[in-house]
């Protein structure tokens, strides 16, 4: 295929050059089946609430990792207050308004879709505190899928309401933060760091304040009922949602990321919201009303756009016009 390409597109116009076409197969193989686990992740998220109260899932999501696995891990190179912010914030914040805005009503193909903009409040708090420069294009993709977005918001079907849009949208502001600590913690590390001793590590700090959350928003009475009425898909879907979705596809994620770069990695995250829609219908039978269709695909065009412009603006410049973009 790459032979093939270059035919087509000789060196000076390649605009392919340096993409995930350096990837061998096996990490194209690693990288789908991330794809799929998260995907599939927002349908196992749902499942697993009809018997367990949302933030006790968060809490066991990470004590289940920490407890057993910190003995054998090494401590990563990291300032343990960067790591504990980082945790707290994606593993407390994120993830509990996540599992509270599908708890209160927002379909699991639509929270897949919607928690990827979290790319553009990235893009955003790296502009404003890391001095980052936002593109043209960029500034389109986000204009795009906040017309997308304020689709969904309006709508009043029964899939999501405006409280569990709401929830989604600080659950993919809060991961955006949580992005920015991992990048400073990263930046300010002593040594290289190990993607699983750095998962490991930061599933230490979400268990007590999730507790805690879990107490006083979903109540003793429903811990209590969530523990006793404990069954084998339960256990089944808590086992995936730790083990599969957050140990094994975050460290495999990170990997990636360390061997070909984090702009060319995240691109197949575009993927997520296509398995997690599908898996959605397929599994629990959502429907999206054709309003929200058309609000799905421009927030997926925007995250296109947002992501591939730079890409084409260079192929069509070099192609079309002769000099560099």
């Amino acid at each position: 295929v790459r032979k093939r390409l270059k035919s087509i597109f000789p060196a000076k116009y390649d605009f392919l050059r340096n993409t995930q076409l350096q990837m061998k197969a096996k990490d194209y193989a690693l990288a789908l089946l991330v794809i799929t686990v998260w995907g599939l992740n927002f349908v196992v998220i749902k499942l697993t609430m009809q018997s367990m109260p949302p933030m006790l899932i968060v809490t066991l999501r990470y004590a289940l990792i920490a407890l057993p696995l910190l003995p054998f891990v090494k401590r990563p190179p990291i300032k343990l207050r960067w790591l504990a912010l980082y945790a707290i914030m994606l593993g407390t914040v994120h993830q509990g308004l996540l599992f509270l805005g599908i708890k209160a009503g927002m379909g699991a193909g639509l929270s897949s879709l919607v928690l990827q903009t979290q790319v553009f409040f990235t893009l955003g708090f790296a502009a404003i505190f890391l001095k980052e420069k936002i593109r043209p294009q960029q500034i389109a993709g986000m204009a795009l899928a906040g017309v997308g977005l304020y689709l969904i918001a309006t709508a009043t079907d029964h899939s999501s309401n405006l409280l569990a849009f709401t929830l989604m949208i600080g659950s993919a502001v809060t991961w955006a933060i949580a992005t920015m600590f991992s990048k400073h913690a990263s930046n300010t590390a002593t040594g290289p760091i190990e993607p699983l001793s750095f998962m490991v590590w930061a599933a230490v700090f979400p268990p007590l304040p999730t507790f805690a959350l879990s107490l006083l928003i979903d109540g003793p009475a429903a811990i209590v009922a969530g523990v006793q009425a404990l069954t084998l898909p339960t256990v089944a879907g808590l086992a995936f949602i730790t083990y599969g979705s957050t140990l094994l596809g975050f460290v495999i994620w990170n990997m990636l990321i360390a061997r070909h770069g984090a702009s060319h990695v995240t691109q197949f995250s575009l993927l997520v919201p296509v398995v997690g829609m599908s898996s959605a219908a397929l599994v629990l039978g959502e429907n999206v009303p054709p309003l929200k269709a058309f609000a799905a695909g421009l927030i997926l065009v925007g995250l296109m756009i947002s992501m591939f412009g730079s890409h084409a603006v260079a192929f069509v410049t070099r192609r079309f016009v002769g000099t560099e973009a």
